[in-house]
């Protein structure tokens, strides 16, 4: 478009790329705050129309000028678009929840895919029917509903969306005036769109509330969709088909033979979550993180498994988070004597000395010296073993809820991680 406007934030922290006086002599409007929440525009530009069209892609959008700063668009949502563009299938089904005037509606609409699209504002829902309309498409399907309402009705009624985008305000008043903070309402959005989503849809969640802290959305979406996690190990005996060998997906089935010399130790593949006071009870955890130190090529060929593991010592958490932040920095150096020395300096000294005790190095010596196909096979193994104890653990936690509570949601969560846990062991 070629009006450009001044929106003043308080949260637009960073540098502006002009000086505030050349901005005036560009801009056509400025938004004046006289409230938190209302203002008026001031015209710098006289005879500019203060209501006009932009086009990106097959879509149009009216914009204009409200008194709540607003113009009908967030151009930065333009890498959310060409993300849903480039991934939802024809016909496959999307949820927008937040709508607004619906800039993601129309880019999956353009897309094929079955467009559901829920704000609880009318007169948004009203200004997306016109971009649909001067867009010429249609088909979208209208919700005027509480988005965290409508979504959860939408999980009782076993529907499934194969992408879901939200952008959830940092505060507000639902459809029939409840009150909305961000930070209270996300782990129950994230839970939702987890139950929501197909296994291989996506999920994109726009935050702009600094109270929402980067730590708790990481460790909120960890922990729902660690799910998807366990279901991943199983796919990767899929995916990586070391040996070339024929592999019943829906089955299961392993496709290899363990090598003769590198075996998991019983010790390993018994190991439970003990106390957390009994070194014993972590070898499994130990050997996992050594096999990772001594092998940093494990890192780029399970990044995304490894990013997600928990481990029943916080400290072990810490540092496999520590080792993924490592590994993504394209300046460090992915080499075994790079990352073990980069450890051995940081916060972390401690927590790698005791990895790298004599008795557990001599004990897998055969393991960290192995062929690395090899090697990768006992590292499937080992993130298997992880990922079931996680999942019994999760299990525990369900029935020691049901028994707490004895409500139906309690019932319904056992009931499913039973099942998921039958499967897996059968």
């Amino acid at each position: 478009g070629k009006i450009i406007t001044i929106r003043p934030d308080r949260n637009a922290y960073f540098a502006p790329i002009l000086p505030e006086k050349e901005w005036k002599q560009k801009a056509h409007f400025e938004f004046i705050e006289e409230t938190t929440s209302k203002g008026i525009w001031k015209t710098l530009k006289k005879n500019t129309p203060k209501e006009w069209q932009i086009n990106y892609k097959k879509c149009v959008f009216n914009l204009r000028l409200t008194q709540f700063k607003h113009i009908g668009i967030f151009p930065e949502q333009q890498t959310n678009w060409d993300f849903i563009n480039a991934n939802i299938k024809p016909e496959g089904k999307f949820l927008n929840l937040f709508a607004y005037t619906g800039g993601a509606s129309l880019i999956a609409n353009t897309a094929k895919a079955d467009v559901f699209h829920c704000d609880s504002v009318k007169q948004v829902i009203t200004w997306s029917k016109e971009n649909m309309e001067s867009s010429n498409q249609e088909n979208i399907h209208w919700v005027f509903d509480d988005a965290l309402k409508f979504a959860t009705k939408e999980v009782k009624r076993g529907k499934k969306y194969d992408g879901i985008i939200m952008d959830p305000p940092a505060f507000g008043l639902g459809a029939k005036k409840e009150r909305w903070k961000i930070e209270t309402k996300f782990p129950e959005l994230v839970k939702v769109a987890s139950e929501l989503l197909s296994k291989n849809g996506f999920l994109i969640i726009n935050t702009y509330s600094p109270k929402l802290k980067e730590d708790k959305i990481y460790e909120t979406v960890k922990n729902y969709y660690r799910k998807d996690y366990l279901q991943k190990l199983q796919d990767l005996r899929a995916v990586k088909n070391y040996q070339n060998n024929n592999y019943q997906n829906n089955n299961y089935q392993k496709p290899w033979k363990k090598s003769n010399f590198v075996k998991i130790s019983s010790e390993i593949l018994r190991s439970e979550r003990g106390s957390i006071n009994e070194d014993s009870s972590h070898i499994r955890e130990k050997v996992i993180l050594l096999c990772i130190i001594e092998n940093p090529n494990l890192i780029s060929d399970f990044f995304e498994e490894i990013g997600i593991l928990t481990f029943n010592k916080s400290d072990f958490s810490r540092l496999c988070s520590f080792i993924v932040e490592y590994a993504s920095n394209d300046n460090k150096e992915l080499e075994k004597t790079a990352l073990k020395s980069y450890l051995s300096s940081s916060e972390f000294s401690n927590i790698v000395s005791e990895i790298y005790k004599e008795e557990l190095l001599r004990t897998y010596k055969s393991l960290l010296d192995s062929d690395y196909n090899d090697l990768k096979l006992t590292f499937i193994e080992l993130l298997n073993r992880q990922s079931k104890i996680a999942s019994d653990t999760q299990l525990e936690d369900a029935e020691a809820l049901l028994a707490e509570n004895m409500d139906d949601d309690s019932f319904e969560k056992f009931l499913k991680l039973k099942k998921d846990s039958f499967i897996k062991e059968n």
